[in-house]
């Protein structure tokens, strides 16, 4: 990074208009300006303002006014040399997949937590995130031809809005449209902030199914756009949600993603292989994944990820039954089966079946070998399979192991 007077004025600036939360630049302001005191000249104030960044990032929020006000100072006192102004070189493409959210444009920390709910920690785990299910939208039709019971896209103007409070928890929002041939109200849900955009004569699409009220047609609005004809049509993905976010702001957050970052994404499998499954590479299945002209596109798109999943998954299985990445297990006294065997035995209501015992006695065998165990054991109702699994956890912890016992139902 270039320290150059105009840059730190511009760090300083957004700093400030963000509410002084160490989030202007990427990684952190304070981080930020310990970098800058690395490099800066001379020692005396590289020391001030190294201590000046340490403070700004313990502080409480009411401090910070005061100590950039310190640090703006200090930063007017520091020289850097040229060659630390050098232009740096770019960043590999897992380090800027790897970019917090946060930092995408148009997120910011209070969209980020909502993200974070969904599993989104990074710009790849949004590019990742795959959509639901797709919806195909209908092209746009005159009001008069539109039919009731349909999901329909309109064009038109605002004639005017009125807005509802039949009870403390709902809002019904209903704006008057018209394109010339008929008028039909739009109809929004605990949505009352949308009254001052829905100014009389606004062009504005609206997607929705179309019903009969008492009071005429209504279309209750899935989605909108204040616009002449729609900007979104064809088949469009449908993303998972949690509270506080729209299909519509996740459409533009990966749009964005992909914008700024489809430049970084690799191929990540022999292209050979993709080429002799008929599987695209992934920047182009991850286009048609979120950007997909047809059902077909989608599902080719869907294919390829769900296809490098399972490979990943399966060569993880095979790889962890390698003797090399295998261990037996860590003994911490010696427990064998035929002593732990007995042990049990004397603690149970009931004598172990000689079957139980010979069950019991292997899967002690595969326990010590230098391999994980893969067993599966059968046997009818009431066979003793309960014992056998308590047997295995029995020489787990005997051993200074943990074991833990799932059982599908309750009288177990």
């Amino acid at each position: 990074m270039a320290a150059t007077p105009e840059k730190i004025e511009a760090v300083l600036a957004l700093e400030q208009r963000q509410g002084y939360l160490d989030s202007s630049v990427t990684g952190g302001f304070a981080a930020w300006l310990a970098a800058l005191a690395a490099k800066a000249e001379p020692p005396a104030a590289a020391a001030e303002l190294a201590e000046l960044a340490d403070a700004y990032a313990e502080s409480a929020l009411l401090e910070r006014p005061a100590l950039l006000e310190q640090l703006t100072a200090a930063l007017s006192c520091c020289r850097w040399p040229e060659a630390n102004a050098a232009r740096p070189q770019p960043k590999r493409a897992a380090d800027q997949l790897g970019v917090s959210i946060e930092y995408l444009k148009g997120v910011g920390p209070k969209r980020a937590a909502l993200l974070r709910r969904l599993g989104v920690y990074t710009v790849r785990d949004l590019l990742f995130l795959p959509p639901r299910v797709y919806e195909s939208r209908p092209e746009p039709v005159d009001f008069a031809s539109a039919q009731e019971g349909e999901e329909v896209v309109l064009c038109g103007k605002i004639l005017g809005s009125t807005l509802l409070r039949p009870n403390r928890r709902l809002t019904i929002l209903k704006a008057l449209l018209t394109d010339g041939t008929d008028t039909i109200a739009a109809v929004w849900y605990n949505q009352p902030h949308l009254q001052d955009k829905l100014r009389q004569g606004e062009s504005v699409v609206v997607f929705g199914k179309l019903e009969r009220r008492f009071s005429g047609r209504e279309l209750n609005v899935q989605d909108y756009e204040f616009a002449a004809r729609p900007s979104d049509s064809g088949y469009l993905p449908v993303y998972p949600l949690t509270a506080n976010l729209t299909q519509k702001s996740m459409r533009r957050l990966v749009a964005a993603a992909w914008e700024r970052y489809a430049p970084y994404l690799a191929e990540e499998l022999p292209t050979d292989l993709l080429a002799g499954l008929g599987l695209p590479e992934l920047p182009q299945a991850l286009y048609q994944l979120h950007f997909p002209q047809d059902a077909a596109a989608a599902e080719a798109g869907r294919r390829r990820l769900a296809f490098q999943e399972l490979l990943v998954t399966q060569l993880t299985v095979l790889a962890s039954r390698l003797p090399e990445q295998a261990k037996p297990l860590k003994r911490r006294q010696t427990v064998g089966a035929a002593e732990l065997t007995d042990n049990l035995a004397a603690r149970l209501p009931f004598p172990l079946t000689e079957a139980q015992r010979r069950v019991i006695a292997e899967v002690c065998a595969d326990m010590d070998a230098p391999k994980p165990m893969r067993r599966l054991v059968q046997g009818d109702v009431g066979s003793g399979k309960t014992a056998v699994a308590m047997a295995a956890a029995y020489m787990a912890v005997k051993n200074g192991c943990q074991a833990l016992m799932m059982a599908p139902t309750e009288v177990l």
